[in-house]
């Protein structure tokens, strides 16, 4: 309302055309609205206040289904559980027209259907849920029917009770026993002594329970007897018994097989014959007892006869035992023979090794034994001579080719022989001589006696070899060099170790030379251990020869520069006699004494040979070598300029005035060596300057060998 009365306008938003004062603006979508309205597109009105259009109201969404509770054999509908509804408002569930609150709910009393359910909230229906099955209610059974209750009896010791009114179909179960069966009636056996009331289930109902059934107690049940020792048919009794016990207390009872009657808990039936017994018992008015185990009972077993005696065997001197022969022993079977208890099998058999005695034999089959035989005398053996005793053994001996024994324990009476070799004699001991090297055993026989058991081993050795003497071979005799001599030996033993003496030499093999003899006269003997042989012929052994005394060094002649070889040594003390050498050298001459010439610079030792024999050396003979070089004084020597030197010394350059070298690094053990040549002959200043932390420095002189001045130090200078 409220539009321009005449003209066209136009209201906006919505480009809407009309006239009049009124219209209504339909189509509007959800939102807030200002309109203003124009005519004839020259001004436009000022906006209306807001027109609000609300979003079309939305259906709720599908309950979800959710537990399903099926008729059961006790409630006879359904019911779902239902979630996700409207959490706020009323609803309303269809079909059922069930109203409430709440975003949950239960649908009860369902009967068998299927249902799809919606729900609706302010006039907006949901979609329907999806199937939901209420299945029929399951059928109970009718309660079973019970018909003829039988009793137990001795004969089945459980009754039994009929049932009809069972379900015709399908398979059914009886409680209580879990017994399942189809078809409308049963029998159920096997029961013991109780009141039951029985109910019948078709798998998903059961039925409600039966009356009473009461099924008693039988007839008293008998324990089975107790077999106790069973006594088998013995040699002399023909018949077993058996002990039974755990009998009936209270009223007679009766035992089968048998028909043994009596009372009390326990009997032992006699008289039973080779069989096998099964017993039960009967009291009166119960039922009978179920059967023992097996009552075996044996044969009666059989007696042997008694054995024949046969041959009786008296102890020998070879045998000092008897023995007998016996037949008619039990053909079949292990027998043994008493005393002694001798096995065996067959019908004869002799007894051996029996001592001196009065014998009554038994046989026995290992279950009866028979009566004894007549007498069986065996005599006393004969008597056996006491063994020889075994005294001292002499054996052969270098000298003497047989041996000996003592025996002791001979016979004290009567005349005696012992063998081997039959030697014959009295007395309690003797001795058995000229004996060859062998082993004895050695017995002894005396009339009426058995001869003695042989002794131990009684060993004579062979006679012990004696070498022949040794044959002598070449004897060296001593020289100067060698100051001792020797003899070769042959024809010594070819085995084993032998000793030559005098000497103690000990070795093998059939040669031997025998070294280191001093003069004298030998005669050798070799042993093998055992004998010793005859002394061999004479070995004479001379006395060495004497050596030269040694020479006596006189005079010396040094070599010099011009003359290097020009050295010389007067010698003294030589031979008197004869023809002798000088070494080194090998100058030879006569006469006492010489002049060994040509000597060029070094030490000699000067020996004196003759007749093959040398001297001891002399002392040294010690000829310089000449200083042919070097720096000529007199002069100036600087220290760097020496010849030879010892150490780690070195130069280097000096503060004195003048200038140079000096020489440093000199320690403890160096040493400076410097050639001079003196050209005139004279007294010299010698001056020297050493500057060295080192103790005990020295300075030495030397000419032509020797030391002509020697100063030393003990502190810096």
């Amino acid at each position: 309302m409220g539009l321009p009365a005449s003209g066209t306008w136009t209201i906006q938003p919505g480009n809407y055309s009309g006239t009049g004062t009124t219209t209504t603006l339909s189509g509007l979508t959800a939102g807030t609205y200002n309109f203003t309205v124009s005519v004839g597109g020259t001004c436009t009105s000022p906006a209306s206040a807001d027109v609000v259009v609300a979003a079309v109201p939305g259906a709720p969404t599908t309950p979800v289904v959710g537990t399903i509770t099926q008729p059961t054999c006790a409630t006879a509908t359904g019911s779902v559980q239902f979630s996700g509804l409207p959490a706020s408002g009323t609803w309303t569930i269809n079909p059922g027209n069930h109203s409430g609150t709440g975003t949950t709910t239960t649908i009860t009393g369902l009967t068998a259907n299927t249902y799809n359910f919606t729900v609706t909230l302010a006039g907006c229906t949901s979609a329907p849920t999806d199937n939901v099955v209420i299945n029929t209610a399951p059928e109970t059974p009718t309660t079973p029917v019970v018909g003829t209750i039988t009793q137990p009896s001795c004969e089945v010791a459980t009754g039994s009770v009929q049932l009809s009114g069972l379900p015709s179909t399908g398979t059914w179960t009886i409680q209580p026993g879990n017994h399942t069966g189809t078809g409308t009636n049963t029998t159920i056996s096997g029961l013991t002594a109780a009141t039951y009331n029985f109910t019948v289930s078709n798998g998903i109902c059961t039925s409600d329970p039966t009356t009473n059934v009461v099924i008693t107690g039988g007839p008293g049940t008998t324990a089975t007897p107790i077999v106790g020792t069973i006594t088998q048919p013995g040699c002399a009794t023909a018949t077993g018994n058996v002990q039974l016990s755990g009998l009936p207390s209270i009223g007679t009872w009766t035992i089968q097989p048998g028909n043994h009657t009596g009372t009390g808990t326990s009997t032992t039936i006699t008289g039973l014959t080779a069989n096998t017994y099964n017993f039960t018992v009967t009291p009166e008015g119960e039922c009978t007892s179920a059967a023992t185990g097996n009552v075996v009972i044996n044969a009666q077993p059989a007696t042997p006869t008694t054995p024949t005696v046969g041959t009786i065997t008296q102890p020998t001197c070879a045998i000092p035992t008897g023995s007998v022969q016996f037949s008619g022993l039990p053909s079949s079977g292990t027998w043994t023979i008493n005393p002694g208890n001798y096995s065996g099998t067959g019908t004869t058999t002799t007894i051996t090794g029996l001592a001196g005695n009065t014998y009554n034999f038994t046989v026995s089959n290992g279950s009866c034994t028979s009566a004894p035989t007549t007498n069986v005398i065996i005599d006393a053996a004969p008597a056996v001579t006491a063994t020889p005793a075994v005294g001292t053994i002499t054996q052969p001996t270098c000298t003497t080719a047989t041996g000996s024994v003592q025996l002791n324990g001979l016979p004290a009476s009567g005349t005696w022989t012992i063998n081997p070799g039959s030697h014959t004699g009295t007395g309690t001991t003797t001795t058995i001589t000229g004996l060859a090297a062998n082993t004895y055993n050695f017995t002894v026989t005396i009339a009426g006696e058995c001869t003695s058991a042989a002794t131990v081993n009684v060993v004579i050795n062979a006679q012990p070899e004696t070498p022949v003497k040794p044959i002598v071979g070449t004897i060296t005799q001593p020289t100067c060099a060698i100051p001792t001599g020797s003899v070769q030996l042959s024809g010594l033993p070819s085995t084993g170790t032998w000793t030559i003496q005098p000497g103690n030499y000990s070795g093998t093999g059939t040669t031997t030379t025998i070294t280191g003899l001093a003069v004298n006269t030998y005669n050798f003997t070799v042993t093998n251990g055992s004998c010793i042989s005859q002394p061999s012929v004479d070995v004479v052994i001379d006395a060495a020869p004497a050596a030269p005394a040694t020479p006596t060094v006189g005079t010396i002649v040094q070599p010099t520069c011009e003359a290097p070889t020009g050295g010389s040594v007067q010698l003294s003390g030589l031979p008197s006699s004869g023809t002798w050498i000088v070494n080194p050298g090998n100058h030879s001459g006569t006469g006492t004494t010489t002049t060994i010439t040509g000597l060029s610079a070094g030490t000699y030792n000067f020996t004196v040979t003759l007749a093959g024999c040398t001297s001891s050396p002399a002392g040294n003979a010690v000829l310089n070598a000449p200083l042919c070089n070097g720096q000529f004084i007199p002069g100036k020597i600087q220290a760097e300029s020496y010849d030879a030197h010892q150490g780690g010394m070195y130069a280097t350059s000096t503060s004195d005035a003048g200038g140079g070298q000096q020489v440093i690094g000199i320690t403890n053990g160096s040493w400076m060596d410097y050639n001079v040549v003196v050209t005139q002959s004279g007294i010299y200043k010698v001056g020297f300057r050493v500057a060295t932390p080192q103790l005990h420095t020295q300075f030495l002189i030397k000419m032509d060998g020797g030391v002509s001045r020697h100063d030393q130090h003990s502190k810096y200078r």
